[in-house]
């Protein structure tokens, strides 16, 4: 669902760009990087679940 998301930023968002401590940066990497954090954030909680699983079947 995040890769639509992202492929979908890209085709629908104009070209452009705004300073980022002094440096242009393009318009379209904003949305990306949110997208690639909640997705990061994703992965890493279905990792911890997948252990906190893993640590009640050992422990029984």
């Amino acid at each position: 669902m995040f890769a639509v998301l992202a492929v979908l930023v890209l085709l629908t968002m104009g070209d452009g760009s705004v300073l980022v401590f002094g440096r242009p940066v393009e318009l379209k990497l904003v949305p990306l990087i949110v997208i690639g954090g909640m997705a990061l954030r994703t992965v890493l909680a279905r990792k911890a679940e997948k252990i906190r699983r893993d640590g009640e079947r050992g422990s029984s």
